[in-house]
This record gives structure tokens, sequence and C-alpha cells, in this order.
């Protein structure tokens, strides 16, 4: 009897064992369930957070892109600038000067030729005179002569006359660091087909490439001309031709401007400390 009591105690225990342990099963399953769905989300939100990010930087790396365009931009165009600084500089005072010169001079011949005709009529007045009409005699029996065009065209305007002259273009070079020996070769050639070169200076600060300048539409073919002279004078310019320019600024007429060097690409990190 006390066996049989035994025995079913060890059979009731085992069954409390047994429903303890599928409790214990259950509740580690329902864990590790809840783990498997933990780590599936955790993987989803960081696979979406991968792809938000790879989407971040692409329209970073876009960004980035463009603001290093716009900075080369920037920095082309505030090199132009200064360049453009230079010569309004240079041609401006050129220009006032040689204004200056010139009105005086036109003043002065004016001046010359009407004392010339006075003078002129006073010592022949009685004997010649000049009159519209060729062949005519006054009252006092003196003969008319008619002056040629050519000779009121001097006495109104003299600038007209000495207009019929080819002009001698004044070329000023500029060049980067390190091309004076291109700019000079340069400057012989064109001193040896007769144009006026009073010297070169070195720009430092920017970086540009090949350019000829001009200011007035009267001086654009020479400008071509001078350009096509330069981009077959050696290798350099086949490489990096010279282009025509022309900038609205104040100079005479017959001056242009000659730029030698390569323009530098800066590294973004430059451009962007250069902002600042």
């Amino acid at each position: 009897m006390e066996n049989t009591s035994k025995n079913i105690d060890m059979i009731d225990q085992f069954i409390a064992n047994e429903r303890k342990s599928k409790i214990w099963t259950i509740i580690n399953i329902g864990f590790f369930c809840l783990m498997g769905i933990l780590v599936f989300w955790l993987a989803w939100s960081l696979n979406k957070t991968n792809a938000k990010y790879k989407n971040i930087n692409i329209q970073l790396g876009k960004t980035q892109d463009s603001l290093k365009y716009a900075l080369t931009q920037l920095d082309a165009y505030n090199t132009t600038l200064k360049q453009d600084s230079f010569s309004l500089s240079t041609r401006a005072g050129n220009y006032d000067s040689l204004k200056k010169v010139l009105d005086t001079v036109v003043l002065l011949y004016k001046e010359s030729q009407a004392n010339s005709i006075d003078k002129l009529t006073a010592t022949a007045d009685g004997h010649i005179n000049f009159s519209d009409s060729p062949g005519e005699s006054n009252n006092k029996g003196t003969s008319y002569i008619k002056p040629s065009q050519n000779i009121k065209n001097i006495i109104v305007d003299p600038v007209k006359i000495i207009s019929h002259q080819k002009p001698a273009y004044t070329i000023y070079m500029h060049c980067m660091p390190g091309y004076e020996r291109i700019t000079s070769a340069l400057s012989k050639q064109l001193v040896d087909k007769k144009y006026i070169i009073p010297g070169q200076e070195v720009i430092k600060g920017i970086t540009f490439n090949p350019v000829v300048k001009y200011f007035n539409d009267d001086d654009a073919e020479e400008a071509k001309k001078i350009a096509a002279l330069i981009n077959s004078s050696g290798d350099f310019f086949s490489g990096t031709p010279a282009k025509v320019l022309k900038l609205d600024l104040k100079s005479p007429e017959n001056q242009l401007e000659i730029w030698i060097g390569k323009f530098q690409q800066k590294d973004i990190h430059q451009l962007i400390k250069q902002s600042y």
C-alpha cells in the first residue's frame, strides 16, 4: 500500500514537473519569438536607415558637386573681375591722358590753321580771294580761286586726314608666373610684325587661360588676327588656344591686351576656405 502511495506521489510530482517544464518551454519559446521579432525589426530598421543614409549620401554628393561647380564658377568670375579691374585702371588712365593730348593737339592745329588763313588773307587781300565760282572777278579786276575740298577738310577736321593712315597697334602683355619665356617669345614675334609692345607684366594671385582682349568694335578684326597668330606660335597654344574677348571698358582705339597663362582648378576645400 505504501508503495502504491509513493508511486502515486511520484506520478503527481512528475506531472507537476512536466507542467512546469511545459510552462517554462512556452515562456522560453515566447521569449525567443519576441527576440526574433525584435531582431527582425532591428534588421529591417537598420536596412531602412542604411537605404536612407545611402540616399542622403547620394544627395550630399550631388550637393558637393554643385557646390564645387558653383565655387569654381565663382573663382573664375573672381579671376575675370580682377583682370577687368586691372584692365580698367590701365585703360581708363591711358584713355584720359591720350584724350587730353589729342584734344590739345587738335585745338593747337586748328588755331595754327586759323592764324595761317588770317595771315594769308591779310597778305593776299586785293590780289587773290576765295570764291565758290572759279574764274569770277570782283570790281577791282581781281580773280577768285576756289579752294579744293581737301583743303577745306584739313581746316575743318584735320583728324580725318590722319585716320586714312594705317594705325599702329599697342599691345599690353600680361602673364602668370612661369610663363615669362613664352610671353617674351610671343612679344618678339609681334614686334617683328610692327606691333608696339611697351613691356610685359607678371600677374600674381590669379590663374587664367590665354586671351586677347579688345575694347572697341573697330579693333575686333585685329584681335582675331593676333589670336590666330598666337595659336599658331607654339605647342602650348595648340592645347590651350587663345580666345578673343571684348570688354566694355573705356579705352583708346588701337590698344589690345594679351594674357598668357593656364587656369588651375582649385580643390573644393580651397574654394570653400577662399569663399569665407
